[in-house]
């Protein structure tokens, strides 16, 4: 099992390459790496909590052994659809990254002291319709850098294709240790976008790298806007459908020209990663 790992900027100029045969004393892990020299820092950081992830996303999952299983630990992690993520009549009075409404919410579970806030925003679909999109914010715990937690645009795997798939009415957010928590515990903020049609109503546009983009690049203004103490800079790390909304963002920034924007990690597994939930298949 091994991960292969990119991380690029608009105009898609490489300076090294690298490979890795294990992370962390963890053996039969390999990623390759890939970090531009403009932000050596950053790069340093991503490029450990990358390998990590593909470690920690390699490992067998702990599937459940019967039908009867998986349904009795679905409802275990499963959290109640609310109004939350009914969003209003019309959006035409807000421009996409607009954030719609924001709560906190104590029902994850999150490293200790870590916190959450679900957002609502204004986002765009394939064709350019207006649509909204949900999504949580993590903080980590205790007090922030002078210039703000850094942050990580967190955006998914496949997780199903009906409003009760979203990863935000997960207690795990989908993917729990498997990467995502790890971030959290190592110091960065996750804004962790649903996709539209997971969580809110219409359709979700599954797999498709020009949707999932715009909802990964809209959740940054919004995120901001619904929690203050995110730094600027953001970087965007995606697992399988996820990864695919890594380039799609890649190609938006190279139009975008966001100078908070530091690059991407599309990150996906050798195989298929099983789903264990019957609900969201």
């Amino acid at each position: 099992m091994g991960g292969r790992l990119t991380h690029f900027r608009p105009g898609g100029d490489f300076e090294w390459t690298g490979r890795a045969e294990a992370v962390d004393g963890i053996d039969g892990m390999a990623g390759e790496f890939v970090f531009p020299p403009w932000d050596p820092f950053m790069s340093k950081q991503l490029g450990v909590l990358a390998l990590l992830f593909v470690a920690i996303a390699s490992w067998a999952d702990d599937l459940p052994r019967s039908r009867a299983e998986a349904i009795a630990r679905e409802g275990l992690d499963a959290l109640p659809m609310t109004e939350f993520y009914t969003p209003p009549g019309s959006l035409s009075a807000s421009t996409p990254g607009t954030l719609l409404r924001s709560e906190a919410f104590a029902g994850y579970n999150l490293p200790a002291g870590a916190q959450a806030v679900r957002i609502l925003y204004h986002s765009r679909a394939r064709d350019g319709r207006d649509v909204a999109a949900s999504g949580v914010v993590l903080i980590p715990a205790g007090t922030p850098p002078a210039h703000g937690w850094p942050v990580i645009a967190w955006a998914h795997g496949t997780s199903g294709v009906a409003r009760q798939c979203a990863p935000s009415l997960m207690k795990d957010l989908e993917y729990g240790s498997e990467g995502l928590m790890p971030m959290v515990a190592a110091g960065f903020a996750v804004v962790a976008t649903d996709y539209a049609g997971l969580g809110t109503p219409g359709p979700h546009e599954y797999d498709n790298k020009i949707p999932q983009a715009n909802d990964v690049v809209y959740s940054i203004p919004a995120a901001h806007a619904a929690v203050p103490t995110l730094g600027e800079r953001w970087v965007v790390i995606g697992h399988s459908q996820g990864g695919a909304a890594v380039w799609g963002v890649a190609e938006l920034e190279a139009t975008l020209k966001d100078p908070s924007y530091a690059g991407g990690i599309s990150v996906r597994r050798y195989g298929f990663r099983l789903v264990r939930r019957t609900r969201c298949t």
